[in-house]
């Protein structure tokens, strides 16, 4: 993990703490620290005291703005910190590594939906990413014709970074750290 960010290790660490492990035995074996299956009313019981179950609402999509540098720069921080990866790739350069990377990233967890601690676990990356961009500060440093640099820094790093953004003919284009797409140093 040499060169991976301090945001991709906690992402790998999180994922890995809600990973299920197996340590063997027969399937008719339940671990002995395990309690006992609870009883599931039948279709015709009612629990006591249960409240109907309710599907987590997703969050609204950000909204998409690449009308300039600064707005493509904020459409991806945003989008990151609320975990919706499509409006942080419609703002991205489609091309470049980092774009890449996200989408990679975004397919991961649309697949992990299937299993039920996905929502504890996209909970978690969604608020880990929100932490972590809420620290980051940014200024544009350069706009020249169709190019403008932002300086990055976060309170745990020593070095600030630079993300280019690029005016296209569908708007203005960021090209995100090759590794993840994430913002990071």
């Amino acid at each position: 993990m040499a060169g991976s960010s301090h945001l991709t290790r906690c992402l790998t660490l999180v994922a890995l703490a809600l990973a299920p492990v197996s340590c063997g035995g027969h399937a008719d074996e339940a671990p002995a620290d395990e309690a006992p299956a609870a009883h599931t009313p039948a279709p015709t019981e009612t629990a006591p005291n249960e409240a109907p179950a309710q599907e987590p609402r997703p969050a609204a999509p950000v909204q998409v703005r690449d009308d300039t540098p600064e707005a493509a720069v904020e459409t991806w921080l945003a989008a990151i910190a609320a975990a919706d990866l499509d409006s942080a790739l419609a703002v991205l350069d489609p091309e470049s590594p980092g774009a890449v990377a996200l989408r990679q990233t975004r397919d991961g967890l649309e697949k992990a939906k299937a299993d039920p601690a996905a929502a504890t676990l996209m909970g978690a990356i969604g608020a880990r990413w929100a932490e972590e961009i809420g620290a980051l500060t940014y200024e544009m440093t350069t706009l020249a014709g169709d190019t403008a640099t932002f300086r990055f820094s976060s309170p745990d790093k020593t070095d600030p970074w630079e993300i280019t953004v690029k005016k296209t003919p569908d708007g203005w284009r960021v090209i995100p750290p090759p590794d993840t797409g994430l913002p990071q140093g």
